[in-house]
């Protein structure tokens, strides 16, 4: 199989997924945002009549493809405080090690 077809099977699994972020919306224009998270910044988006407060808060995404690249989508939001933040980041974390632990090829 070619990477090309490697690649596209691997975009079709990623579509349509549910995803959750934490971070601060740094730039919201009407049809998408900058996020920021731990990892760096993010362009995500979303509703025109979706509105950020300048507050950490969890978004809720969908991903999408187009033209052979993926998107997110924003769904949703709630504002949390810095210890729900910090929950959030260490289940992050070992989630990612018990994924590529359970994933090695």
């Amino acid at each position: 199989m070619n990477r090309s077809k490697i690649l596209v099977k691997d975009l079709n699994l990623a579509k349509n997924k549910k995803l959750e972020l934490v971070g601060i919306c740094i730039k919201d224009n009407n049809t998408n945002f900058l996020f920021l998270d731990y990892s760096g910044e993010i362009e995500i988006y979303k509703n025109n009549e979706l509105k950020f407060p300048e507050k950490r808060i969890k978004i809720y995404c969908t991903t999408f493809l187009k033209n052979k690249k993926i998107f997110l989508y924003c769904t949703g939001y709630k504002t949390i405080d810095l210890y729900e933040s910090i929950f959030f980041t260490i289940e992050s974390v070992n989630f990612n090690k018990h994924y590529i632990k359970n994933h090695k090829k």
